[in-house]
């Protein structure tokens, strides 16, 4: 044994975890392995001990810390204080060359840093990618988890004998780890001498055109994009089979593939289109719609869950796979050694998520949720605005990401930048330094540069009136609303509602990042009644005043969801001007905003796109509202944020 890593073998449980790293392992080509699960499902531990394994090779981990120099590579600093020659030192990636890079906690990682270590890992076929991330501390878009081959989602042990076998050996490693390990050793020479065969056997598995036929078709059926798939699920199959001693493909090993491959790469069908709906529907706009209160605010109780089923998270990208997430062991071990990996009965296919919308302006908002969440996280502002990661400089804390000049009296001095600094002048300031080692002018000193992460307040303008309760708006409203707050706990975004009816506006959820908060609140919301748009958006511009008041560090959409249809102002004022000039109000304080036009009557005013006019705001009808325009339209509104 190198060292006194928990022994993989000792692990109790997770066998399609450990076979899938058994065939990272043997196969650097089959993209790697993202583990995603809870605290104490011990995905990191599974990572460690893979990366322990005797014939195995070296394990180099990037740390949530890592700073540019460490993970690209930077000067020697020690030989250029001591020597006054300036030479290369390795970063983390170029270390990780034949052997495993764990990604521990993926999802956190810095942006720049998860891209460049895939892309070592692509380019580099001798560095084995294992990521790993807890759902309930951030996703990852899709992009990212297309870049990882396979995909397991672990789940906590359910069974009290495996807990207490859990128990048993954790406490047992922690009393003589060293004596544990031994326990242990044949067994993971095993697994290790299995390894290095089935690299050596690997070039030899041949890959027929039968079995090729059959990877297609596996992924036309998951309704995967690209073609990384069928790559990947080749190279996983190949890998399966060297592990079996076998040189050629069977169709088992393309379904055991297809189950480590897919997950995370599946894609809903498309739904049907809703049907039209009819003349009667659109009546009553500018009624007192009391009377529809109660039945409205049942029918969205009832449509809550299923509005709230129809955003599945893109970090647990297999679903339903992540169904017993809740162990608060930290190590997962079993009773058997599982030297081979053993059988993959616990590695279900998921269940691929399908939305279940009915209504037409359901189906559009709720497409339009993930797109909203790429306005919370895509977004930059850095110096100049640069890059697409929401994000503010920050004098005090935060993760430092370059360093420039120090100013007078700096605080928060970069050591490294200012050592490199000072180097190259060693040699000449050494002679009148009263022998000290080193000597640092007040020109070297650099400051640290840091950048932390900035929230995002999304404010819904929602109206609430019997003509919007005729059509279930609220419960589209809710739906998208909930799955934002599903993201807000570690995006450090706040969305808010103002619901407007009958003669007054008022705020039913205060900008909030509580979900229970929100889904109490949300579920007592009523509709019905005459259209106070301009109390609405008086109402909104109170909160987004509140907001530059208190110079909260985030930046601010409103989206407006109305017919446009303004029949209540204060009296003696005309309803429509006045929304109007209340539109104009909004618009003149840069306030980035959405309309989102609901009028779907035969005979259409166009008003809300008035109101668009007024606020400097696109407008959009539900016609529009495409999963692709959506997020192009959210992209477009956002472009110039921290600009």
């Amino acid at each position: 044994m190198k060292n006194t890593v928990y022994p993989l073998s000792a692990i109790v449980g997770q066998t399609a975890a450990k076979r899938a790293l058994l065939i990272a392992l043997v196969n650097p080509r089959a993209g790697g392995l993202l583990l995603s699960g809870t605290q104490g499902t011990a995905k990191t531990l599974l990572a460690r001990a893979a990366g322990a394994l005797p014939q195995v090779g070296k394990l180099t981990q990037l740390p949530l810390g890592a700073t540019d120099d460490m993970v690209f590579g930077g000067t020697d600093i020690e030989r250029l204080l001591a020597d006054g020659v300036r030479t290369a030192q390795p970063g983390i990636l170029r270390r990780a060359a034949g052997g495993l890079l764990l990604l521990d906690e993926a999802n956190l990682l810095p942006r720049p840093f998860l891209h460049a270590a895939l892309a070592a890992a692509e380019e580099d076929a001798s560095v084995v990618l294992v990521g790993t991330m807890n759902p309930a501390e951030g996703t990852l878009p899709a992009a990212v988890l297309d870049g990882f081959g396979m995909f397991v989602s672990l789940s906590g042990a359910d069974d009290a004998a495996e807990r207490r076998a859990v128990v048993r050996r954790a406490c047992a490693y922690s009393r003589a780890p060293e004596a544990f390990a031994a326990d242990y050793c044949a067994a993971e020479e095993e697994l290790g001498a299995s390894v290095a065969a089935a690299r050596e056997r690997l070039a030899d598995v041949a890959v027929s055109s039968a079995m090729r036929t059959l990877a297609a078709e596996f992924v036309v059926r998951a309704r995967c994009a690209g073609n990384r798939a069928e790559l990947f699920l080749t190279e996983t199959a190949r890998a399966a089979a060297a592990l079996a001693g076998r040189t050629y493909l069977l169709p088992a090993d393309m379904e055991e593939a297809a189950l480590y491959v897919l997950p995370h790469r599946m894609s809903a069908p498309p739904e049907m289109p809703a049907p039209p709906q009819s003349a009667e529907e659109n009546e009553g706009d500018g009624a007192d719609g009391d009377t529809q209160d109660a039945d409205d605010t049942a029918q969205e109780e009832q449509g809550q869950d299923a509005s709230q089923g129809d955003h599945p998270e893109v970090g647990d990208a297999a679903g339903d796979d992540s169904r017993a997430d809740e162990s608060p062991s930290e190590e997962r071990t079993e009773e058997s050694t599982d030297e081979d990996g053993g059988d993959l009965g616990d590695a279900e296919p998921p269940q691929n998520p399908v939305g279940g919308g009915t209504d037409a302006i359901f189906d559009a908002l709720a497409q339009m949720t993930m797109p909203l969440l790429d306005f919370t996280r895509e977004r930059r502002a850095v110096g100049a605005g640069s890059g697409k990661r929401l994000t503010a400089v920050s004098t005090a804390g935060g993760r430092m990401v370059r360093d420039a000049a120090a100013r007078e009296r700096e605080h928060d001095i970069a050591l490294a930048a200012t050592l490199r600094a000072a180097a190259p002048y060693q040699r000449l300031r050494r002679s009148a330094a009263d022998g000290r080692r080193i000597v640092i002018a007040r020109s070297d000193l650099r400051r640290a540069v840091r950048e932390r992460k900035r929230g995002a307040n999304i404010l819904f303008v929602v109206d609430a009136s019997g003509s919007m309760a005729a059509r279930a708006r609220m419960r589209a409203v809710k739906g998208a609303m909930l799955a934002l707050l599903r993201e807000a706990y570690v995006r450090r975004d706040r969305v808010g509602l103002v619901a407007f009816r009958r003669d007054r506006a008022e705020t039913l959820l205060p900008l909030t990042r509580s979900v229970e908060l929100a889904q109490r609140l949300l579920r007592e919301l009523p509709t019905g009644g005459r259209t106070p748009l301009a109390a609405g958006l008086s109402e909104a511009l109170l909160h987004l005043a509140g907001a530059a008041r208190r110079g909260e560090l985030a930046e601010t959409l409103l989206v407006l969801l109305t017919d446009g249809r303004a029949t209540a102002a204060p009296e003696g004022e005309d309803p429509a001007q006045a929304a109007l000039t209340a539109a104009e109000t909004i618009g003149n304080t840069g306030v980035r905003a959405l309309v989102l036009d609901t009028e779907q009557d035969l005979v259409r005013l166009h008003l809300a796109a008035q109101v668009a006019a007024k606020m400097h705001a696109p407008c959009y009808t539900l016609e529009e509202l495409s999963v692709q325009r959506i997020l192009h339209l959210v992209k477009g509104v956002t472009r110039d944020f921290g600009a």
